[in-house]
């Protein structure tokens, strides 16, 4: 009779002990469960970032997006405040989160050197002084590039904010020969003309430097300062039928 009695205490001790155990079980999981399923705001990409961008850019460029906790990385960025003077290390995708080890300082140059995005292409025209705000142009300086062409006898303010890379006097060199110039090699342009004139090289897309290179070719390029904050709002293509309305 003891010993029913014991083994029905003992039974029913465990009973509770089992079900004090799988409690705590149950609500560890759900703990856990439910810190897998916190959100937490971090910052990502919206759009391709390039390598060298530089944090003052990004507002336009990421936007705020819930993750769960455990997809967070621990070195995000959590405000653009925080990377303030730094520029993108490596190039980011859209969807990736900013980390604060993917932004550093921005490389050392010379007060003359110019960094030049790697996307960018690099053309060189040659301009009088006239055409190139009478010759107050430096490297690091954005223009507004007038394109005309000769036989449509039109004008567009093409390119805006083109940045100047270099500045060059054009090199005047004597004829060493008495040679008169061959029917594909045109005779140069005189002495005189090229010590008031520029070569400027300029950095900007593929598609505008082909317009550049045949505005130069076919017709004239007129250059103005214009900073990055200058409005280009109202402009048009313009030909004879414009110039007076």
């Amino acid at each position: 009779m003891k010993t029913r009695l014991i083994a029905g205490i003992a039974a029913v001790v465990l009973a509770i002990v089992g079900t004090v155990i799988l409690v705590g079980y149950v609500r560890g999981a759900d703990s856990r469960a439910m810190a897998g399923l916190q959100t937490v705001d971090v910052l990502v990409a919206a759009s391709p970032i390039p390598e060298g961008t530089l944090a003052d850019q990004l507002p336009a460029l990421v936007s705020s997006k819930e993750l769960p906790a455990t997809a967070v990385l621990p070195d995000r960025v959590t405000g653009l405040d925080q990377i303030v003077g730094r520029v993108a290390l490596v190039a980011l995708e859209p969807g990736e989160q900013l980390l604060a080890g993917k932004f550093g300082p921005p490389p050392t140059v010379a007060p003359d050197e110019v960094v030049i995005p790697p996307e960018m292409q690099q053309v060189t025209v040659l301009l009088e002084l006239q055409r190139a705000l009478g010759g107050q142009i430096k490297a690091g300086d954005t223009l507004g590039m007038f394109l005309s062409v000769t036989d449509a006898k039109q004008t567009h303010l093409t390119a805006h904010k083109v940045m100047v890379t270099k500045v060059q006097q054009a090199a005047v060199t004597g004829s060493t020969s008495g040679a008169a110039p061959s029917a594909d090699q045109p005779e140069p342009a005189p002495a005189s003309d090229l010590a008031a004139s520029l070569l400027i090289t300029v950095a900007t897309t593929a598609p505008i430097a082909e317009k550049i290179v045949y505005a130069a070719t076919f017709g004239s390029i007129w250059l103005s300062n214009e900073p990055l904050t200058a409005d280009e709002s109202g402009t048009q293509i313009v030909d004879g039928t414009l110039v007076f309305k």
